[in-house]
């Protein structure tokens, strides 16, 4: 986050929060997979960048536990 810190700061509206999820090969396939069950998941830091610009979750939850998970992992990573 620090080294695009300076180049978004002005340019961020709206947050999408989501996380990558990976195929057997380790490469990304969407960008669109939840926050909750990801390692190091840094969202202050993200999040501080533009700390004025509301946060939409954008994952793909398929059930509405999915979601609240998500939110509980963000809510876990602002409290850090």
């Amino acid at each position: 986050p620090a080294e695009v810190a300076v180049s978004l700061a002005d340019q961020v509206g709206l947050w999408l929060a989501a996380a990558p999820k990976l195929d057997i090969a380790s490469k990304a396939w969407t960008y669109q997979g939840p926050l909750s069950g990801q390692q190091d998941v840094d969202v202050k830091s993200w999040l501080a960048i533009a700390p004025e610009a509301p946060v939409a979750l954008d994952g793909f939850y398929p059930t509405w536990d999915e979601a609240y998970l998500d939110l509980k992992a963000m809510a876990a990573g602002l409290s850090q």
